[in-house]
């Protein structure tokens, strides 16, 4: 028999399997994906699968079709996952920049208001944090960082937020 563990490249010990389920009631054209159930026999298991699905409708699109319609299973997955030996993420090391911080007016809603707001080039983030309001600016995204908050760099180069007031 072939061991699955040794497929993914691993002792079985130091992989992490999960067991998912994308479902739908009967009819619909889009799935939810949950957690298979752990529970034996086939009738515990067709009640939570029912259960765990319809929790997930109701969150998502606020109603459920509770014994209205049959939920149908499209898909049944495992996830193998494990961590290499002696892995770190990367450490992050910032390019220098050469762009210049501007500023423009920035809404933040109707208790604020427009408030001219710092816009940077995310390599200007340290790990020192800077007070908001502030506008994060990269090839790949934005953050806006608004009154009340900072922003900072991780070692890692992740752009924390914090709240402070």
């Amino acid at each position: 028999m072939h061991n699955i563990s040794q497929t993914i490249g691993g002792a079985e010990n130091e992989i992490h399997f999960q067991n998912k389920v994308d479902a739908r009631f009967l009819g619909q054209a889009f799935e939810l994906t949950t957690d298979y159930p752990t529970e034996q026999g086939e009738l515990s298991i067709r009640s939570a699968l029912s259960s765990r699905f319809e929790e997930q409708h109701f969150l998502r699109y606020g109603h459920a079709f509770s014994g209205e319609y049959p939920v149908e299973l499209v898909n049944l997955r495992v996830i193998g996952t494990r961590r290499p030996k002696n892995q770190r993420p990367p450490k992050f090391e910032a390019r220098e920049t050469t762009t210049p911080s501007t500023s423009r007016d920035a809404y933040f809603g109707p208790a604020i208001g427009n408030l001219s707001t710092t816009v940077i080039d995310r390599n200007q983030l340290t790990d020192k944090p800077i007070l908001g309001p502030v506008i994060v600016e990269e090839y790949e995204g934005t953050a806006v960082i608004p009154p009340g908050c900072s922003a900072s760099i991780d070692r890692y180069g992740n752009v924390i937020i914090e709240i402070n007031s």
